[in-house]
């Protein structure tokens, strides 16, 4: 991990990891996908069923939140591991 990567994780982890999971998880990677894949899977064109349009919604939802929990405990292991190699058994 990167002096600039481990600064920024270090930082980051103190906001929580709901907060994490909400903005990187369900805002940056569930709606993002919602909003391309609905596009192009043609889920918001005219005349299709609202049970379509909740399902699509739902999915990429779930998806983002499931995103941010595996970020977050892989961004997690990536920084203990990196502070066990900076400072080694202090913690």
């Amino acid at each position: 991990m990167k002096d600039n990567q481990y600064i920024a994780w270090e930082s980051k982890r103190t906001e929580g990891m709901l907060k994490f999971i909400c903005i990187n998880g369900i805002l940056s990677f569930g709606l993002i996908m919602c909003i391309v894949m609905g596009y192009f899977n043609g889920t918001f064109n005219e005349g299709v069923e609202i049970n379509s349009v909740i399902n699509h919604v739902v999915t990429w939802l779930i998806s983002g939140l499931a995103y941010g929990f595996i970020m977050w405990f892989f961004s997690e292991w990536r920084y203990k591991k990196e502070y066990q190699l900076r400072h080694g058994n202090d913690s």
